[in-house]
């Protein structure tokens, strides 16, 4: 919605997507979509890594993908 207010804005025109009452049914629907796509747990998932184990970490230093042994590690 804010790509397509950003593009008539550019092109000077005075509809507001995501403001006007013409647009209210729009985003109603934007909105009710938003919310079953969230119950379904397809979106806002958090961004994590994956966590490093013991045995990770002592095969990294192993390798000597860890440690002092280089700059690069």
């Amino acid at each position: 919605m804010c790509s397509i207010d950003r593009h008539l804005k550019k092109h000077n025109c005075k509809l507001r997507v995501a403001t006007d009452r013409e647009f209210e049914r729009a985003r109603d629907v934007l909105k009710s979509k938003q919310k079953d796509i969230k119950k379904q747990g397809l979106c806002n998932k958090p961004k994590t890594a994956d966590i490093l184990t013991d045995e990770h970490l002592d095969l990294m230093y192993k390798a000597k993908t860890l440690g002092d042994h280089s700059a690069r590690s």
